[in-house]
């Protein structure tokens, strides 16, 4: 019984590291996740979510906030006409019609997570972004910085020095790992 459990406590410290991140590994081992990490600004100006969505969305067709496994709300426009850059959480959404919305009395800040994918020519990858650093660091920084996941909060120096290097947005077009 003894050599049985030491074997699967070897076993269980073995999947462990074996499972363990170094530096020089990319940001997923999925093999069809997007060559570099997608992502999304996201920041908290007067009590609402913003978000900045470079180098900018053209052809928009559809847009999803999810919010963690809670409501979302989705924005479509069926010319597919539509451009994006950086919008409010709760309007105005020039060129896109509401099509679901959260509940008028739903606290986005409760959710662990935000998700946002958007359906564009050409397109490009899903992200998503820890509500707590967002609603957290809001404060600490300039209107005109945003939080960017796996990134940190950029302004548009640093969102024009790190695009295409550390991250890429969610409608830029990328490779697989696959």
């Amino acid at each position: 019984m003894r050599a049985c459990r030491a074997v699967l406590v070897t076993l269980a410290m073995a999947a462990a590291l074996v499972g363990c991140r170094t530096e020089d590994k990319p940001w997923s081992d999925a093999p069809f996740a997007a060559a570099m990490l997608p992502a999304f600004g996201a920041r908290v100006t007067d009590g609402k979510l913003e978000i900045w969505v470079p180098p900018g969305c053209s052809g928009v067709r559809r847009v999803e906030i999810g919010f963690g496994f809670g409501p979302k709300l989705v924005l479509t426009d069926a010319t597919g006409t539509a451009t994006l850059d950086r919008f409010t959480v709760g309007g105005p959404y020039p060129g896109l019609t509401v099509t679901e919305a959260p509940p008028p009395d739903f606290d986005w800040r409760a959710e662990e997570y935000l998700f946002l994918d958007v359906t564009s020519t050409p397109g490009g990858f899903p992200a998503t972004a820890r509500t707590a650093d967002i609603v957290d660091g809001s404060d600490d920084h300039p209107d005109d910085t945003f939080f960017f996941d796996g990134v940190g909060w950029l302004d548009p120096e640093g969102v024009a020095a790190r695009i295409g290097n550390d991250f890429e947005g969610v409608c830029t077009p990328q490779e697989t790992r696959g």
